[in-house]
């Protein structure tokens, strides 16, 4: 599903590209941006069509109301969430184990690198997760939850080499489908990041994730900021640095260890044979330095 906005007067509306085949009806919303060939032609809002006149009504006519742009785009988030497994990573840095990647609506607009600054915008990752956006590549949610559940226990594995986790367009986290997730996770080692804001609702449901054995690191923009988060939250925290750090360790002003990501110093170091962001448990905070075409951009983001 991708999200496409319309502005009304200063409301901005988000909504989304859902198939609706599924509801056995022609008609398809299309983001213009992206511009997708799922179905009719570019920047058409869903139409109404003879065989379900007031779900379609009801979907344009709600799409127009600004007050209601909240609850429509949630409801439309709740629908699907379109996450790719690829069984066996080829990527050098990340190293034979199990990545997903999860449809860009699944990002939160507040993410410093939402507009720019996103490693996962170039390259054949971009690719990759523009396919899964449109719905050509990837299962549903649910689906996904089945093939973890099917991984040999003790699997350690990445979700989201792009992508966040699923959330209700606002950056409030799906409780359910993160609950579903941890559950099919037991006796694995999933591990992830994420950019929603850490509102409380969210730290209970990453808390929660956390203590069930699937790890979600909360992503920051600086150590003294990921510090900081582990000590007030007890979860584990990344932070991004700038792409010229050259020490392997260092502490923050609290005196808390940081660890550079072995993998992006070291030639022989994975992902698969470091798991340190797997470790939910760490007193140590894991920093990444900025990578990818984007490298300038987010130096200027990072402090």
């Amino acid at each position: 599903m991708n999200l496409f906005h319309r502005r009304i007067g200063v409301d901005v509306i988000t909504s989304a590209v859902i198939p609706l085949t599924s509801f056995d009806c022609p008609h398809t919303i299309v983001d213009p941006q992206q511009k997708t060939t799922l179905k009719n032609q570019f920047a058409k809002w869903h139409s109404p069509c003879g065989k379900h006149p007031d779900f379609c009504n009801h979907m344009v006519n709600e799409a127009s109301k600004p007050h209601t742009a909240r609850l429509l785009h949630s409801s439309l988030i709740a629908m699907t969430t379109q996450v790719a497994l690829t069984k066996i990573s080829s990527n050098a840095k990340t190293g034979p184990i199990p990545t997903t990647t999860s449809e860009r609506a699944t990002c939160w607009e507040g993410c410093p690198f939402f507009a720019k600054g996103c490693y996962a915008k170039s390259g054949p990752q971009a690719l990759h997760w523009r396919k899964v956006s449109e719905g050509a590549r990837g299962v549903s949610w649910g689906e996904f939850t089945k093939l973890v559940r099917k991984m040999q226990r003790g699997q350690l594995w990445r979700h989201n080499v792009s992508g966040d986790l699923p959330h209700n367009g606002l950056g409030d986290i799906d409780a359910d489908k993160m609950q579903q997730l941890s559950d099919a996770n037991r006796g694995r080692k999933g591990y992830t990041y994420t950019h929603h804001p850490l509102t409380a609702d969210n730290i209970q449901v990453l808390q929660d994730c956390n203590s069930k054995g699937f790890t979600i690191n909360a992503s920051t923009e600086n150590v003294e900021t990921a510090d900081k988060v582990m000590t007030e939250h007890n979860i584990p925290a990344v932070a991004v640095v700038k792409s010229d750090e050259t020490r392997r360790f260092f502490t923050t002003s609290s005196g808390r260890k940081v660890i550079v990501c072995p993998a992006t110093i070291h030639e022989n170091v994975t992902c698969a044979t470091c798991g340190l962001c797997q470790q939910s448990d760490r007193s140590f905070v894991v920093a990444f330095p900025a990578h990818g075409n984007a490298k300038k951009t987010v130096n200027t983001l990072v402090a």
